[in-house]
């Protein structure tokens, strides 16, 4: 795992790496999200299975605030 800068992670969105968002509703209301990013319902507890690609060799980019 590794911490992306903000010019990272818009590259590896370019590239097609998934991104999936931990924050809470209220907070991707007030702030928006990544365009196709696939959002988390709990970023505690998720269904690996039927949330995130199957394909193994998919990037993925998790992001959440540190506001809760």
């Amino acid at each position: 795992m590794k911490e992306l800068t903000v010019p990272e992670s818009v590259a590896a969105h370019k590239a097609g790496a998934v991104f999936v968002d931990a924050n809470g509703e209220d907070f991707r209301q007030s702030n928006g999200k990544v365009p196709g990013a696939i959002l988390l319902d709990n970023y505690r507890k998720y269904d690996v299975q039927a949330v995130l690609p199957q394909g193994k060799d998919t990037p993925l980019v998790f992001y959440c605030s540190n506001k809760r």
